[in-house]
């Protein structure tokens, strides 16, 4: 859901695609990559700002009241730490890998949300450069929702 424009219509739909006493099941991530310690204010800015371009960081949050709005019923949510992305200290060499892929795959988003490609390239060292410190904390929860067509 935290990739959709309207994820409110897209639950209202898997729930019109589905039977009646049928269980929708859903899992988000929340605080995607924006929570970090220690917070700097102005790295902290372009996350957010770069963050909440590509994605809903807080979709996880929402799903309760997705479901809810979208008819649902008996609905449940639960959390936990998301292992990949809560990184206490320096990520390692996969994590840096993978987020340079996927900087990488978002560079045009990240350039047209900043301005330019220099800021692009400048945003993504910083915030490697980030994931490299040994005094960092970055979290993120996952969240599983489940709810039931009436």
């Amino acid at each position: 859901m935290q990739w959709l424009n309207n994820p409110v219509h897209a639950v209202k739909e898997f729930r019109r695609v589905t039977r009646p006493g049928g269980k929708l099941v859903c899992c988000n991530f929340d605080g995607f990559s924006v929570p970090h310690f220690p917070i700097d204010e102005a790295f902290q800015s372009d996350v957010n700002r770069v963050f909440n371009e590509l994605v809903d960081p807080y979709a996880g949050r929402k799903m309760f009241s997705m479901f809810h709005s979208s008819g649902l019923t008996d609905i449940k949510v639960d959390f936990e730490p998301d292992a990949t992305f809560t990184v206490a200290g320096a990520i390692d060499g996969e994590r840096r890998r993978n987020w340079i892929d996927q900087f990488g795959a978002a560079h045009k988003a990240i350039a047209e949300c900043l301005g330019f490609n220099e800021a692009a390239k400048s945003f993504v060292y910083r915030i490697l450069d980030h994931y490299d410190r040994e005094d960092t904390f970055t979290t993120r929860s996952l969240y599983c929702g489940e709810g039931v067509v009436p």
